[in-house]
Formats: C-alpha cells, sequence, structure tokens
C-alpha cells in the first residue's frame, strides 16, 4: 500500500488545500520517523558493542584459562622429574654407572638397572626417551630418543639442572624437524652433592592438547598452541595438519587430531600470532572485529604468550557463530519493525481511504450544493427575461405607438439573447459531463474572431459605460480551432471582464503570435481577484459571494475546457485593486508547403 505526502495532506485537511497545520504535521511525522530509526540504530550499534565485549571477555577468560593450565602441566612435569631424580633407586643406579665410567656404556648391569628403574615410569606418562649427563657435561647413558645423545640446543637446561635448577625448554630437532619437551632435575647423593643430571625427553602434543581441551570457545570455536618457530604444538581444528604425538598410531587412535608423529606444521600467515612473542609478559590481546584465519574464514580471537613453556596461546572462534545473537537480535528488530510498519501502514491506509472517502463526500456535498444555488440562478435568471418577453408581448397587443414597439422588440431581443446563452451554458456543461462535446477544428482568422466578439459586446460595453478595444497585428497567422468555439470562449472572458470593471474602465482584447501558438488576452481595470480564489476560479460551479448574483460559475469553467480540447493552455494574473488579465493559447494552423 502506497501512501504518499499528498495523502497525508488530504487525510489532515479533506477539503484537499494545504494549510501551515498541514506541513507541519507531516514535518513533526518525518522528524518522528528520522529520530526513530536514529534511536533503533543507536541500540542495535549498543547491542553489537556489548555483544562483542562479553565475547572479548569470553575469549580472554578462555585465553587465561589455557595459560594457567599449562603453567600447571609444566609445574606437574618438573615435580614428576624431581621426584623422579631423588628416588634412591636411581641414585644408586646412577652412582653405579658413574663408577663404571671407563666400562663399554652398551653393556653392564648399571645400565640394564637404570632402564629397568625408568622404564615403567616412561611408558606411564609417555616419556620417549631418558639420558644422564655428568657435572662435567660428557653424556653417559641413555634410552629412546636420547640414546644417541643430546641436542646442542639441550645444553642449557643440561646446565641448569647441574646448577641444582628443574628446568625445561622446546627443542626443535634438526634431523627429523619435530619439536620435543626437554626437561632435566638435579640427582644428588646422600651428601646432597649433585652428581648427575638426570634428563627425559617427552612429546608435547598429547599433554598440551589434553590441557586445553575444555578450553573451546562455542562449536566452532578451537584452542591451540604454537612455538617461536610458527609451529602448532597441539591439535585442533587444522587436523590435517596437526602436530603427532609420541606413541605412533595408538596415539592417532586416542587423539584424532594428532596423527602419528611427524615434523610440527608451521602455521600459515602466523606473522599475526609470532608478534606476540616481543614480549615474555605480553599481555591477553583481544580481536572483535573479525580477521580471517587460514581457511579464509572470519574469525574473533584472543592471543597471549606463555613464557613458563615459552609458547603462544591463541583461542579462536567463527565469526559466524560468535555474532549469531546479534544477527537473532537483528532478525528480530526488523521483523518487529516490519510487523509495526505494516500496522502501520494498514492504519494509515485506512485513515487515508476514510480521509478520501470524507473529501468525496464533502466535494459531493459542495457540488449539490453549487447545484442547487445554481438551479436557483438559473431559474431566477430564466424568470427575469422571460418575464420581461410575456409582459412586452402582452403590451404589444394594446399599443400602437412605434417607438414604443421598437422598445419592447429590443427588451424581446435581449431577452432572448439570455436566455439562449444560459441554455448554451447549461448544454456545453452537459455534453462536457457526458462526453459529447464537439470540436470542428479548421484554419481560422483569429481578428475576424476577435472582431466578431467586439461587434457582440459593444452594446453592452457602451451600456456599462466601460471602454471596449481590440488589438491584433496585420499579420496574425491563422489558427487550428473551432471558430465558433473560439468565438464563445472570447465571449466569456470579455464578458466577466465588463461585469467587473467600473463605469470609466476599460477592457480590451488582444492577440499576439508565436512559434507554434496564437496568444489571446483579454485584459480589465477591475478589482483584480483574491489570492486565495485564484486556484478555483476554473472549477465548475465556483462562484464567490461577491459574484453569486452576477453569474452561474460556468464561464470559466467551459472556456478552460474548450481551451484545453484544443491543446492550449489557459491562466490568469491579476493585482488586486488593478485589474485582472485572461490569457490562453491556440495552436497555428499548418501552413500548406
Amino acid at each position: 500500500m502506497h501512501v504518499s505526502l499528498t495523502d497525508l495532506r488530504r487525510l489532515l485537511h479533506p477539503a484537499g488545500s494545504a494549510t501551515p497545520g498541514d506541513w507541519l504535521r507531516t514535518f513533526s511525522a518525518l522528524v518522528l520517523i528520522v529520530f526513530a530509526a536514529i534511536a533503533v540504530t543507536w541500540t542495535l550499534h549498543g547491542i553489537r558493542t556489548q555483544l562483542q565485549q562479553q565475547i572479548g571477555e569470553s575469549l580472554e577468560t578462555v585465553a587465561a584459562t589455557a595459560r594457567a593450565g599449562i603453567s600447571l602441566w609444566v609445574d606437574r612435569i618438573e615435580e614428576e622429574i624431581s621426584v623422579l631424580a631423588e628416588t634412591p633407586a636411581v641414585v644408586a643406579a646412577v652412582q653405579e654407572r658413574l663408577a663404571s665410567r671407563s666400562a663399554n656404556p652398551e653393556r653392564g648391569s648399571p645400565r640394564r638397572d637404570l632402564a629397568r628403574i625408568l622404564g615403567p615410569i616412561l611408558r606411564k606418562y609417555e616419556y620417549t626417551g631418558f639420558a644422564v649427563v655428568a657435572p662435567d657435561g660428557d653424556w653417559v647413558t641413555g634410552s629412546g630418543e636420547l640414546q644417541g645423545g643430546l641436542e646442542a640446543g639441550s645444553q642449557p637446561t643440561v646446565r641448569s639442572a647441574l646448577s641444582g635448577e628443574v628446568s625445561l625448554h622446546l627443542a626443535l630437532a634438526e634431523a627429523n624437524g619435530r619439536t620435543t619437551l626437554i626437561t632435566a632435575a638435579p640427582v644428588r647423593d646422600y651428601a646432597n652433592r649433585i652428581i648427575a643430571a638426570l634428563v627425559l625427553s617427552l612429546d608435547p602434543g598429547k599433554g598440551l592438547t589434553d590441557t586445553i581441551g575444555l578450553a573451546r570457545p562455542g562449536i566452532t570455536g578451537e584452542t591451540y598452541i604454537f612455538d617461536r618457530h610458527g609451529r602448532l604444538l597441539t591439535g585442533s581444528r587444522f587436523r590435517s595438519e596437526a602436530p603427532a604425538g609420541a606413541g605412533g598410531d595408538r596415539t592417532s587412535a586416542r587423539h584424532p587430531g594428532l596423527p602419528a608423529r611427524s615434523a610440527a606444521p608451521r602455521i600459515e600467515h602466523s606473522a599475526m600470532l609470532i608478534s606476540l612473542i616481543e614480549g615474555p609478559e605480553a599481555p591477553i590481546r583481544v580481536d572483535v572485529d573479525g580477521h580471517y584465519d587460514y581457511r579464509g574464514v572470519e574469525v574473533l580471537g584472543a592471543w597471549t604468550w606463555a613464557s613458563k613453556l615459552d609458547v603462544g596461546i591463541a583461542t579462536e572462534v567463527d565469526r559466524a557463530e560468535a555474532m549469531q545473537p546479534y544477527r537473532g537480535i537483528l532478525t528480530l528488530t526488523f521483523l518487529m519493525l516490519g510487523a509495526v510498519g505494516v500496522s502501520l501502514l494498514a492504519l494509515l491506509g485506512l485513515l487515508v481511504n476514510r480521509g478520501r472517502m470524507l473529501a468525496k463526500h464533502y466535494a459531493f456535498e459542495e457540488a449539490a450544493r453549487a447545484r442547487t444555488e445554481t438551479l436557483a440562478m438559473v431559474s431566477h435568471d430564466l424568470r427575469s427575461p422571460l418575464n420581461n418577453v410575456m409582459l412586452c408581448a402582452s403590451m404589444i397587443s394594446d399599443s400602437s405607438d412605434r417607438h414604443a414597439l421598437d422598445r419592447m422588440k429590443s427588451v424581446i431581443e435581449r431577452s432572448g439573447r439570455q436566455m439562449q446563452r444560459l441554455v448554451t451554458d447549461l448544454l456545453d456543461v452537459s455534453d462536457i459531463e457526458s462526453g459529447r462535446l464537439k470540436i470542428a477544428r479548421k484554419p481560422s482568422d483569429a481578428r475576424a474572431l476577435i472582431d466578431d466578439v467586439r461587434d457582440a459586446l459593444g452594446g453592452e460595453a457602451s451600456a456599462r459605460q466601460v471602454e471596449l478595444t481590440v488589438d491584433h497585428p496585420p499579420d496574425l497567422p491563422p489558427i487550428d480551432a473551432d471558430p465558433d468555439r473560439i468565438i464563445q470562449v472570447l465571449a466569456n472572458l470579455a464578458g466577466n471582464a465588463l461585469k467587473f470593471t467600473p463605469r470609466g474602465g476599460r477592457v480590451s482584447v488582444s492577440a499576439q503570435a508565436s512559434a507554434d501558438h496564437v496568444r489571446f488576452e483579454v485584459r480589465d481595470t477591475g478589482p483584480g481577484i483574491d489570492e486565495d480564489k485564484l486556484p478555483h476560479i476554473f472549477q465548475q460551479f465556483w462562484t464567490t459571494a461577491s459574484t453569486r448574483s452576477t453569474g452561474r460559475g460556468l464561464g470559466l469553467y467551459i472556456a478552460k475546457t474548450l481551451v484545453d480540447y484544443h491543446g492550449g493552455r489557459i491562466w490568469v494574473e491579476t493585482v488586486r485593486g488593478q485589474g485582472t488579465s485572461f490569457f490562453f493559447t491556440i495552436p497555428r494552423a499548418h501552413q500548406p508547403s
């Protein structure tokens, strides 16, 4: 349903004329709509901002929880190796091995005793190997991944253990590109002297994955850990690229996100993640505006750095899932606005239809009233000349005075013309309303038409003591028109001008040619027309209180209709107290080539 501003104005003012109050109400409605739109936009923006803030806080909490979990996991490993290094059996086996350093390291019971002692522990916690390093830094013995010795990068960890501290670090093996967690603890004798360093190796993938297993925001969210080289250390939604866990296929079956142990893949486009290692105490950074991850999917995320293990932590969730509540609110809001809008439009449509019905009823009443008044005026106009005719007719039979007879003849002729003009106007209105009005257009001499009007109205002008003049250039071209109808238009306009021009005034009829039409003008020196009456003067049966005694409201209506039928245009210009000018145009006749 389309409701225009015109409909609103008609609703507010059924008569059809726009008043200052109409414009004020329309402007107020528009301002209300604008403020409502601003309020809805501001509210939705506030909801979006609050939701993003809550998402950011949730991601920050998940990242902080994961960081705390990693810290606890590291503490547990350090505690395990500390307890293991202080076990009497381990201390004794290490002392025996150190005492027999000159023997073949591949033979002898001390090595077998140490492997037998550590074996159950290594299997239980899934350590991938162990080694014993003497105080002078020489490798004494080992098994599993550390059987052939230690990587050069493990030396700082060993030195820390030989100095009495438990330490660990992530080592990247040059040979196979795998990341291994190396942890070392001092082995002390009964005199509390450090006699060696016990070194254990561990695949960090399984432990870290289990540690952050619950730190997963939403359905599409994931938390993963990476090292300084940008390599993934945990299973995540990067399942096909995730690092391996210890134990080969057994670990892969236990952790589907961790395939068989292989080189840890790097995160593509990881510059943003790697930038977090700039400071060991880097704060948790949150992005709730959205960025694209490796899949090209827009996500929201939080990142931090766990300095105790020297690894980064990332927790991300797909933006589509994170902003689903906001989209739901947005959809609900638009549905509610749509429902309210449809309801308002329906109500407004009913009001507009009611306004139109009221306007039609008002117009019908006005037309009925105008017709009633017109019938009354027509009856009066017909009664007066008819009475004159009947009176003169009765006097003719009783009078033999030639002068009196001529005077009565003139009265009868003038009364007949009045009745004929009135009947013609009524018939023309009937033909216009029924569509039967006929226009016989042909090339016509415009000067002759003006002269005919002067001749027809000359007597009335003299009787009213008003000067009637005509002005037309000698080269005025012919017009394409029905000559009788153009005379009727000119006679109506000039007749009205004579009625409203006071004694001693002047009425002029003129014409000028242009490229495609001839413009006629009827000018008077009467009182002019009020500006608020101008929109109505060409309406049917419309008269003012001051003109009801002199007209029926048909002349100008018929004149405008006849001009329109000719394809022309009619308008009026007036100055209050100085006079009025009526203009109309008629197309020029086509000249034969």
